[in-house]
């Protein structure tokens, strides 16, 4: 699935994610990754190796000057909702968001797609999906 933001452009949601993730490394964009680690059969975690390597796209500067501007509250957590038109005119609702400051020293972000206009559903379930991936609460 995809949108049409700003006129012409096409991102899909995992894009969307690759190219936000930088807000929350400080700069360094890395391979995408679905899934980090999984249970064996054996009852065993096994992390997944990085499929690239990280690349620096902004500042460290410019990155909390960016974050900073993007914050609700001072628990470390980014967001911004936006809207936009489908190549067939329905419009979707995104929110887009991430972790800078997690107490696991884990970074997250997170892009999510609504086929429908609704902020405030796309506020509530990308907070609450952050904040039990860092346990903010």
């Amino acid at each position: 699935m995809e949108a049409v933001l700003f006129n012409e452009l096409k991102i899909s949601p995992l894009q969307l994610a690759i190219a936000a993730s930088v807000l929350s490394i400080d700069g360094q964009r890395t391979a995408p990754q679905i899934a980090r680690i999984v249970e064996t059969p054996e009852q065993e975690w096994e992390e997944f190796p990085s499929l690239g390597k990280q690349v620096s796209v902004l500042t460290p500067d410019a990155v909390k000057i960016t974050t900073k501007q993007l914050r609700m509250y001072d628990d470390g957590m980014w967001q911004a909702v936006a809207f936009s038109t489908g190549t067939d005119g329905q419009l979707y609702t995104w929110f887009l968001g991430g972790i800078t400051d997690c107490t696991y020293d884990r970074e997250y972000v997170l892009a999510m797609l609504l086929e429908e206009e609704d902020p405030e559903l796309a506020l509530r379930i990308g907070n609450k999906i952050l904040s039990r991936a860092c346990r903010i609460e």
